[in-house]
């Protein structure tokens, strides 16, 4: 698998995340990837965190590029435009980020390339679908396309979520488009032209939020973790040890093990708990009644307990802790770059036969 793509080569005119992230897919499956950057580099080459050292790859940078070589090109330049061109022609993939109007004036555009190369499969990231001229950035998408209005909670007001959660949509969107188009290509020789939007997106992937929205014609609602469809599902309560839990119930016969572990028949027998609907219905009351039994036990012998049951709980970690577990570390992918370790989680994290 992880040799599929080998022999393909790509020129990855892109730049920030979602780019960046596509093309290190391709080179985790054997591509052979070329980044051209501008002279001064990939901006998040100095997006660094306080603890970082100022010297070396920034772990930003790191996270979306890597198995690629580097040339720093200045598409302004004739020279360095025409050397661009002729790399173009040789490759079976081009992934850009460019503006129109700056696609246009540096000659990168797919009409550009596509008359002397058919086979080219050209993959156009944008912004916005019907301004595509606008620029873009994740935070503000998060705002536009309704993920704010459906994340934090009453205390903290709208909240992004904490990753460019827009640019890694787009990014497996772009993926399965480029997969899609050499399956074309293989079956007819035909390149193709791919636009792609974050904004297209970041609505897309919505899912049932957006038909919440769309068939019960209901607003946001501000709800923390909390499920709008299920309950006890994304409630957070405290154990006795101090640890945060979180329950993910879905059906009668895992709420009804939640309660016998939990030794509360009286809850179950409770017709305000009776089906899914009237949790949901009643979920401060139901939680209340949760918490003061959680908040007896230590968190993992909870954890033991319920697993046993056959009921979804989880112990919230932290990022440290999580990225130290058996099972984040068999993701980890590492690569020196000029003497330094730089490390991310692989693109691939499935295995086949």
């Amino acid at each position: 698998m992880h040799n599929l793509l080998k022999g393909l080569k790509v020129v990855d005119l892109s730049s920030v995340l979602a780019g960046p992230l596509v093309s290190s897919f391709l080179g985790e499956l054997g591509a052979s990837v070329l980044k051209i950057e501008k002279p001064s580099g990939d901006v998040t080459r100095s997006w660094r965190t306080t603890r970082e050292s100022p010297t070396g790859q920034s772990a930003y940078y790191s996270s979306a590029n890597w198995a690629k070589s580097v040339e720093y090109l200045d598409l302004g330049s004739e020279k360095d435009n025409a050397k661009c061109k002729s790399l173009i022609q040789a490759a079976d993939i081009v992934i850009s980020n460019f503006l129109p109007e700056q696609a246009a004036k540096l000659r990168m555009t797919y009409i550009e390339h596509a008359r002397s190369h058919p086979g080219l499969i050209f993959c156009e990231l944008w912004g916005y679908s019907k301004d595509p001229s606008r620029r873009a950035y994740d935070a503000v998408l998060q705002a536009e396309t309704g993920w704010m209005s459906i994340n934090g909670d009453g205390q903290s007001g709208p909240l992004k979520v904490p990753v460019a959660l827009v640019d890694i949509f787009a990014a497996h969107h772009m993926k399965q488009a480029i997969l899609l188009a050499l399956l074309k290509r293989e079956k007819t020789g035909a390149g193709a032209h791919i636009k792609c939007s974050l904004e297209a997106s970041a609505f897309s992937n919505l899912a049932n939020q957006a038909s919440n929205a769309l068939m019960n014609d209901t607003d946001s609602v501000l709800r923390g973790s909390l499920h709008p469809n299920i309950a006890p599902y994304g409630e957070t309560f405290k154990c006795a040890d101090g640890k945060q839990v979180i329950l993910a119930v879905g059906s009668n016969n895992q709420f009804e093990s939640l309660c016998q572990v939990l030794d509360l028949p009286e809850v179950v027998a409770n017709p305000n708990f009776s089906s899914n609907q009237l949790r949901v219905n009643h979920r401060a009351d139901l939680q209340s009644h949760l918490a003061s039994a959680i908040s007896k036990w230590q968190s993992s012998e909870l954890f033991s307990k319920l697993d046993q049951a056959n009921v979804p709980m989880g112990i919230v970690r932290q990022l440290s802790e999580a990225m130290a577990s058996a099972s984040s570390q068999n993701l980890v992918i590492e690569e020196v770059v000029d003497g330094v370790a730089t490390k991310r989680i692989t693109s691939l994290p499935f295995q086949t036969a």
